[in-house]
C-alpha cells in the first residue's frame, strides 16, 4: 500500500479488514458502546486464546465498569446486511 492514496489496493483497514478505507477512518475506532453507555467509547482488540485465535473485537475494557463487547466479525457482517438491505430498497424505489 506504500505510495498508495487508497486502501483499496491490498490489504485496507487494520482493525475490521474491509478494502473501502484506512484504520484511521474506520467507523469502529471508538465505536460507541454496545450497552448504550454513552460515557465511553468501546477500543478494538485481538483474541490470544486458542479458541478464538486472532479473531477481533471491541471491548469497553471495564470501563466505568461495563463489561460491554462485541465480536468485530459480527458487527461487520451485520452493517455489510443492513446496506444490503438500503441499496435494494432504495433501488426498488428507483423503479417505481
Amino acid at each position: 500500500m506504500e505510495g498508495s492514496s487508497s486502501s483499496s489496493t491490498k490489504g485496507g483497514c487494520f482493525i475490521c479488514s474491509q478494502h473501502d478505507h484506512w484504520m484511521k477512518d474506520c467507523k469502529f475506532k471508538n465505536y460507541n458502546c454496545v450497552k448504550g453507555n454513552q460515557q465511553h467509547k468501546m477500543k478494538f482488540g485481538t483474541n490470544t486464546t486458542n479458541l478464538n485465535k486472532g479473531r477481533k473485537f471491541l471491548s469497553c475494557f471495564g470501563q466505568n465498569g461495563c463489561n460491554g463487547f462485541k465480536w468485530l466479525d459480527e458487527l461487520v457482517a451485520k452493517e455489510l446486511q443492513q446496506n444490503a438491505t438500503k441499496k435494494e430498497e432504495e433501488e426498488e424505489e428507483e423503479g417505481r
